[in-house]
């Protein structure tokens, strides 16, 4: 130190000035190392293990493929069938932290369902994506939390179950919906079909989960003018539901959100949403306390199953919208995609419509609503279903997180050797 003070100050600047040089240095050939690392990828994502022959889009620097999902509004199911279109049904692609490895392909899915598929998780990104929203549900969930959640939904819709509290709920909202389309016919007003149809299933779900009618009647009710507004929970869920699902494809949302104002908007919509759910599962709660029992006869409900696992309200609540989001919206589309197959004009040499009644009054099924082991009977309009759902696919892509390495098949036909999947 004695040495260091008795340096001339010229001395002493020149070496600090040496240092500073060299430390500039230091950061420039590091930035010049991550603008090479990351000229054709999203930022902090590993090399492609398959370079050598899988396909793809070319990245950009630091986003890597993040424009190639950016929908703008649109539907996300044209991106992925733009990239399909150009790409085929195996390929990858990079958004900041994540490689991408698109696998649509049986070969692929095999594989995982059957052979591998606790290496296949929804992971720590589709809990911070969805959590807000999904709480701990099964669509979040993994490993233990996942099976207990799978057995709970499992004895919901058990063959009796079925038979009992889910159809006599389907068939008191078909008569609700029925003397509301008479009634509109009888006006002669139009309506949104698939808005409906959606309307119809948060109905449906209430009635299954809850046992609930008095909200569902402030959605839908036989009076024409109950299209006309919608309750504030609701709608608020349905504004939000497309931010979380873009959230998906938006590694840097949370950014995304704060500087646009939107997450104002997945907040408050949460808490409308759940206001009246959390609601509904003190309610049962407190009878419980007082001595309510499920009785068969009256049909027990998702809520009344669901508390044989858990009785935290926090965990009820999550599960039971695990339920209204597999159901409402991928229901409600497919209903409405029915009736266009069956009406629109390059079906008509089907004469879809004649053949269905045709085969119901064939069946007997001439009065009254058909019951659960009925439908299986219906082969045409099953056929007509399942045709339905393959062409109009209601969900266009899942998301699964590896949580370790894994070696995927090869795939002859589409000339793919064995595919190198990174933790």
């Amino acid at each position: 130190m004695d040495g260091l003070l008795k340096q001339p100050p010229s001395t002493l600047n020149i070496s600090l000035s040496a240092a500073v040089v060299y430390a500039a240095l230091a950061l420039l050939f590091a930035l010049a190392g991550l603008c090479w690392t990351y000229r054709n990828r999203g930022f902090w994502t590993s090399r492609s293990a398959n370079s050598a022959w899988i396909g793809g889009p070319k990245g950009k620097p630091f986003v890597g493929n993040l424009g190639e999902l950016q929908t703008n509004g649109a539907a996300s199911c044209k991106a992925w069938y733009s990239l399909y279109e150009r790409y085929g049904p195996a390929y990858e692609m990079t958004v900041p932290f994540f490689r991408l490895h698109v696998i649509n392909h049986p070969v692929y899915l095999e594989h995982i369902q059957k052979h591998n598929s606790k290496n296949y998780i929804r992971g720590a990104f589709t809990r911070n994506v969805f959590g807000e929203l999904h709480r701990r549900g099964i669509f979040v969930a993994d490993g233990a939390e996942w099976h207990l959640q799978r057995k709970a939904a499992t004895r919901a819709f058990s063959k009796r179950n079925f038979e009992t509290h889910i159809t006599r709920s389907l068939h008191h909202w078909l008569d609700v919906l029925m003397r509301l389309l008479s009634n509109l016919a009888k006006e002669q007003k139009t309506f949104d079909l698939q808005s409906l149809m959606s309307r119809f299933m948060f109905c449906l779900f209430l009635r299954i989960a809850f046992h609930e009618d008095e909200l569902a009647l402030d959605i839908m009710s036989e009076d024409p003018k109950s299209l006309e507004t919608t309750p504030e929970y609701v709608e608020a869920l349905d504004k939000a539901l497309y931010l979380f699902d873009r959230r998906r494809r938006d590694p840097l949302w949370r950014l995304t959100e704060k500087l646009s104002g939107e997450d104002e908007t997945s907040k408050r919509a949460v808490a409308l949403f759940y206001g009246q759910i959390d609601g509904l599962i003190k309610k049962r709660l407190d009878m419980i306390k007082n001595g309510y029992k499920p009785s068969p006869d009256d049909g027990v409900d998702l809520l009344d199953l669901f508390m044989q696992s858990t009785d935290d309200p926090h965990t009820l609540g999550g599960m039971v919208f695990g339920i209204l989001v597999a159901g409402r919206d991928t229901t409600a589309y497919s209903i409405s995609w029915l009736m266009k197959e069956i009406h629109h004009k390059d079906n008509k040499h089907l004469d879809a419509a004649h053949k269905i009644r045709a085969e119901a009054k064939e069946l007997g099924f001439t009065t009254g609503y058909l019951g659960y082991g009925d439908t299986a009977k219906m082969r045409f309009a099953n056929a007509m279903w399942d045709e339905t759902a393959r062409l109009n696919t209601v969900s266009p892509a899942g998301q699964m997180e590896a949580a370790q390495d894994d070696i995927l098949p090869a795939v002859p036909e589409l000339n793919m050797p064995p595919r190198r999947i990174k933790k």
